[in-house]
Parts: structure tokens; sequence; C-alpha cells
């Protein structure tokens, strides 16, 4: 058993305080465009496609050779989440940059290599998990004063009637305004610290999932070469000639569904995010789960379950087309998670995956640009399970 704990941000908190940042979080991000319909949903649309006009840019330029594209991935994917995050974004090569990412590759792979610390916290003391620890906590201390700069400019600029993109950080500190002025008890629940810990969760989270399905998505798409002409083809048919933009998704099932194949195959966050039974306890189909057990949805148990997914390692659109030739989707399908603690940024994350997969399908062709044979499709477990290393070939269609 374990004992539950108030922290900052939002992934390890709970109560009322959770409660009260999970519903901010989301009505910001509401009011920013994740939502289905409306002038908005345009407007965060066409941020997220400054970005992928960007990354389409950079694979032009290297177009027709082998590369790894995961460096064009983070930057493009980090500079949006960085522009929703904190209203701002870095030149690739700046060292700041640079060194974030740095942080939050192996800061993703320790703490998922280390999360049985959590059940056997004696494992702690081991040499390796001690200095991994002191990785992690200096590269938290780090980021956080990078985000304090950050955050002064912000606050400068609304302290001046400067214009500030619109943003999460933002939101935060006109939230935390009101709330001092009108002596709302809740302010309390907007202090720097939880700032920069809110900052973190959202960025990490945000920047970590998205690119991780991104990576497996192209990668099983190149594999998949008849999949990828049929997407294709779906998109010309539909009239789609140059850029692909949401309004356009319901015509196109087969590009949903090939992306929830991919997210199903593979689960990217395979145990989901820890739950607890803070109250009493209680029993889950016979078994007796103690007050105060940390509780582990298994989702890649339920993704890979052959009485729900037949033949469930083999990848196949197909699961999510229906009789009449439209996308479904089951209710064992919870790649977003389950519950009150599922992804709240899940629309959002539709977006970004179905822009990314439709604009970069719609310009090249894409080609493994090494034998099938060399990938290890297990996956590589972290915090997130990321593809292996490869390499894909871009052709300009």
């Amino acid at each position: 058993m374990c004992k539950f704990y108030v922290y900052s941000g939002l992934i390890c908190t709970e109560g009322e305080f959770w409660k009260d940042q999970r519903s901010l979080v989301h009505k910001w991000l509401r009011d920013m465009g994740m939502i289905k319909f409306g002038i908005k949903r345009e407007l965060m649309q066409n941020r997220i496609m400054e970005g992928i006009d960007l990354c389409i840019q950079e694979i032009e330029k290297l177009q027709s050779h082998k590369i790894n594209p995961l460096n064009i991935l983070m930057d493009t994917v980090g500079n949006i989440v960085n522009d929703f995050v904190f209203g701002m974004k870095y030149e690739w090569n700046s060292d700041t940059w640079k060194y974030l990412k740095h942080l939050q590759e192996e800061g993703v792979k320790l703490v998922g290599i280390h999360a049985s610390a959590n059940f056997l916290p004696i494992l702690r003391f081991l040499p390796s998990n001690r200095r991994n620890m002191e990785f992690i906590l200096t590269g938290k201390a780090a980021t956080h004063k990078l985000y304090d700069a950050i955050v002064d400019n912000c606050e400068r600029a609304l302290d001046t009637s400067t214009e500030y993109r619109d943003c999460i950080l933002k939101r935060f500190l006109l939230e935390k305004r009101d709330r001092e002025q009108s002596h709302d008890e809740l302010g309390k629940n907007c202090s720097r610290e939880q700032l920069n810990h809110l900052l973190a969760d959202m960025f990490g989270a945000s920047l970590d999932t998205t690119l991780c399905t991104l990576r497996w998505y192209l990668l099983l798409i190149a594999i998949h070469h008849e999949c990828q002409d049929k997407i294709y083809e779906e998109m010309r048919n539909y009239g789609i000639r140059e850029r692909y933009l949401t309004d356009d998704i319901e015509s196109l099932p087969y590009l949903k569904a090939s992306i929830a194949e991919s997210m199903r195959l593979k689960t990217v966050v395979p145990c989901g995010i820890p739950h607890g039974n803070t109250q009493q306890h209680t029993t889950l189909d016979g078994y007796f789960i103690p007050k105060n057990s940390m509780i582990l949805p298994l989702q890649y148990a339920i993704h890979m379950n052959e009485n729900l997914w037949p033949q469930p390692q083999t990848f196949n659109p197909n699961r999510f087309i229906d009789e009449d030739g439209k996308f479904f989707t089951s209710p064992n399908f919870i790649p977003f998670q389950t519950g009150k603690r599922m992804c709240l940024g899940e629309e959002l994350a539709k977006m970004f995956l179905n822009l990314f997969a439709a604009n970069i399908l719609l310009n090249f062709n894409i080609k493994l640009g090494q034998d099938k044979d060399e990938l290890d499709l297990s996956g590589i477990c972290g915090l997130a399970l990321s593809p292996p290393e490869y390499c894909l070939i871009f052709e300009k269609r």
C-alpha cells in the first residue's frame, strides 16, 4: 500500500486541488480552440499548421535520402507545444532548446526505467538509481529556472499591456490576478511553484506522447505501404490536393482508422497514469483492493486482448471501419485512458495527429530506409513506449 500526497502540477496531485487545476486547464484549452467546431478551433488549427508547414519544408530538403525523422519531428512538435504552453518558440539550434530536448529525452527514459522505486522505495538507495534521480532533480531545478525567466517576461507584457500570444502561461497569470483581486481563497492554488510544475507537466506530457505516436505511425505506415496508398487515394478522391485541414476529417474514415490502429497496436503509455483508491477498501472482479492502494490501468493488455481484437498483433485499420464504410471506435479502445483522469487534451491530440499524418502523406510517399527485419518493433520502454531508431525515405508526390 502507499500513502498519497498532494504535490504540485497536475499529474501528481489529487483531491480538491487537482479538481481546481484540471478544471482551469480544460477551460483554457477550450477557450484556445480545443473544441469540435468554430472560429477558435480554426485559430488553434492554424497554429498547428505553422509547425506542420515547417516540418514539410525541412523534409523536402532531405527528400529521397534516408533520414531519421526524429529530430525534425521533435523540433516541430516541440515548438508547437511551446507555443501553446509558453506562448513562445525556440530557434532549433539555440543552446536552450537543445538543453531542454536533452532533459526531456533523458528524463522520460529514466522516470520510466526507475518506476519500480514507486513500489519498492528502498530501491532509490541503489547507486545507479541515486545518480539517475540526481540527474532528474538537477534537470528539474534548471528547467524551473528557465521557466522563471519566461514567466517574468510574460508578467511584464501583461503589466505593460503588451500583446502576448494566448497560451497556458498567460491564462494562469490572468487567473492568478483575478483571484488575488477578488480575494478568492483559491488564489493559494496559483503559486509560482504550482505554475512551474504545471508548465512542466503540460509540456512534457504533450510532447512525449504526441512525438512517440507520430513516430510509430510513420514507421507503421511505411511498413504497410498498401495502407498508405489507400489513404492517399482517399484524400485525392475527396478533392484534397495541396493542404489538409480538419474540416475534411469526417470524409476520410480510413485516415482516422489508420491512426487509431497505430495507437492501439503501439500503446505509447502502456500502463496509463497511476490511480489510487483513497477512500475505502473495495473489490474488483473478485480481487480485494485495500484502501490507499496504487492502481495502474494496463491499457496495453486491453489493446492486445485477442478476445476483443482478433489477431491483435496485426496492423489492420479496418478494425475501425463499420459495414457502411464509416469510422467508429470500440469502448475497448482507450489510448487516452478512461475515467476522471483521462487525458484532458484528447481533442487537441487528435487534431495534432490528424493534421500531421494527413499533410505528410499528402506530400510524400514514405518508404522504409532499411530492412524491416533490422527493426525491433517491440519498442523501447521508458515513461512512454518509443519506437526503435529507424530511417525513412520521403519522396515528394
